[in-house]
Order: C-alpha cells, then sequence, then structure tokens
C-alpha cells in the first residue's frame, strides 16, 4: 500500500511518516518545506505546495497513491486567526486541490485530519463525535468546512473517507510554539511559567499515540466513512501541566493569570468509537509523555 502525506515536514506529518515507514508500507512525503528522510528506505520526498492545483496534481498523478493523508495546514488557531487570508488559501484551497488530484487519480481512500476545535465550546465533556460542531475561530471554522468538503466530495464520486479530530498534540518535533513546548522550553532556560487560564483543561495527547491513530485509520476498514477523536481522553488543566514540568524542574516559578486570547473551553473526549472500530489504545499519559519529551529536549541542549 501506498500512503501519501500533504504536509509532511509538520509535527504531526514527520512523525506519522515515519511510522508509517516502519509499519513497511511505502510512503510519499509532500511538503513544500520537505525535509530530508532519506535514512528511512523505501520514501519519497516530494517538495511541493497543495495551494497550487499544478503542483499536487502532477505529484498524484505520478506516484498514484492508495490512500491520501491530507495534513498540509496552517495549524495554529492563533496564526489563523492573525493571518486569516494563508489560513483560508492553505486549509481550504490546498484541501479543494488535493480532493480532486485524488478524484482524478482515483485514490481509494481519502483521511482528513481536523481537530477538535470543530467543537467549539465544549458542552458536555466527554465529548464524542455527536457533539455540536460551533467553532468560534478561523481555524475551527475552517476544519469544519473541510469536513464537509470532504464527505460531500469522496461521497459523491467514489472514494474512501476518514475524519480525525486531535486534540492538544505535544511531543518530540514539534516546532509550533504551542503550550507544552512552551512551557518546556521556559522551565529548562529557567523562565517563569506563565499559566493563562490555570484550570482550564485540554485533552493533551502525545504525537505518538496520534500517529499511530491515524495510521490505524488508514489501513481499518471498520474506518471508512467514519468520524474519529483520536486523542488521550482525559480532560488535564494547565495547572496540572505545570506542576508535572516542576517535578522535572524543580526551581521553576510558576504564575497563574486569567485566560486571554480566543480559545474555546475544552476538556476530554470521548475516544470509544476509536477503540471499538480501531483497536485504539493510547499508551501514554500526560506525566509520561512530558517527561519523555523533556528528556529530548535537554538532550539536544548537551
Amino acid at each position: 500500500m501506498r500512503i501519501f502525506i500533504t504536509g509532511s515536514s509538520g509535527f504531526i506529518g514527520s512523525n506519522l511518516y515515519r511510522l508509517l515507514g516502519k509499519q513497511g508500507y511505502e510512503v510519499v512525503a509532500f511538503d513544500k518545506n520537505i525535509s530530508n528522510f532519506s535514512n528511512i528506505v523505501g520514501y519519497w520526498s516530494v517538495r511541493g505546495d497543495c495551494r497550487k492545483y499544478r503542483s499536487i496534481n502532477i505529484a498524484v498523478d505520478a506516484l498514484a497513491p492508495d490512500v491520501i493523508v491530507h495534513l498540509a495546514a496552517v495549524a495554529v488557531a492563533t496564526e489563523c486567526d492573525k493571518n486569516p487570508d494563508l489560513a483560508m488559501d492553505t486549509n481550504i484551497n490546498g484541501l479543494k486541490n488535493t480532493l480532486i488530484s485524488a478524484w482524478r487519480s482515483r485514490v481509494r481512500r481519502f483521511v482528513f485530519i481536523s481537530s477538535s476545535f470543530v467543537y467549539g465550546n465544549f458542552q458536555y465533556v466527554p465529548c464524542d463525535e455527536l457533539h455540536p460542531t460551533n467553532p468560534i475561530g478561523v481555524y475551527g471554522g475552517a476544519k469544519v468546512a473541510g469536513e464537509y468538503m470532504v464527505k460531500t466530495f469522496c461521497s459523491r464520486f467514489g472514494m474512501e473517507w476518514v475524519i480525525i479530530r486531535p486534540s492538544a498534540v505535544y511531543g518530540v518535533g514539534d516546532k509550533n510554539r504551542r503550550v507544552v513546548q512552551v512551557l518546556l522550553e521556559n522551565a529548562i532556560q529557567g523562565k517563569l511559567l506563565l499559566l493563562n487560564g490555570a484550570e482550564e483543561k485540554m485533552d493533551f495527547t502525545c504525537v505518538n499515540d496520534t500517529v499511530d491513530g491515524i495510521a490505524r485509520a488508514c489501513i481499518s476498514e471498520n474506518a471508512v466513512g467514519q468520524i474519529f477523536n483520536i486523542t488521550r481522553g482525559e480532560g488535564r488543566s494547565l495547572n496540572e501541566l505545570a506542576e508535572i514540568i516542576k517535578s522535572l524542574v524543580p526551581d521553576v516559578k510558576i504564575e497563574k493569570a486569567e485566560m486571554n486570547g480566543f480559545r474555546p473551553k475544552r476538556g476530554a473526549l470521548d475516544i470509544t468509537k476509536a477503540r471499538d472500530l480501531l483497536g485504539y489504545e493510547p499508551k501514554w499519559n500526560l506525566e509520561d509523555g512530558v517527561s519523555e519529551y523533556y528528556k529530548r529536549m535537554t538532550a539536544k541542549c548537551r
């Protein structure tokens, strides 16, 4: 099976790329900022931009994948709000070009990586896949639009589709200044840990678990036509995260402040469906995941 990953140089994409290769699949990396994956045999790396139809169409047509995993996006909510033009061009136009390329090249399955931001403010926890979608920012809105594009387009033109909703992903390789990365870096550098909304909860998910769930969705027959929350399945507060970091860096100082920014109120997501249909079982709790992330970050500094 050949699996084509857009946004393969990104945080989740690069980790997924390596996992699928180690599992024995033929993997194609497609990204405008392509990284060097030559250390793993049997991979293709293609420099391209899904915002440009010709770029993505030539690559998909030449390599004829069985599955496309669409990760290419402006993937940080705050960046989408700061630059909505780029966000819409990438997250909507890039998806449109990739869908059309997949259809014209007769790709069998299209896996779209959405986000828990589609739910907006959680009305109940744990939040399952039937929770209403009421996004409150550009990023969540574009992801909801993308989900409808994928479902209707693939259903109309005979492609299998799967939608994945991750949440608060963290771990080795993150360069997008998400909260776990920022707090760990500040602790290592002896800086203050400032918690905006210390008691606000998120479903922090180690990237190793995220890519395991996505990989399962690429191959499982049970995944076809389904939406999955792929998360840890636990709501943990920023305060809990900071205390875990303090156990690793005892001298760190923590300060709490009122939540600012345009963030939805979230918490735990229900992963029962992924467990039942995909056999997905997250392995990394927040304590172990942050500890491993810390070890990897400090090892680089030596």
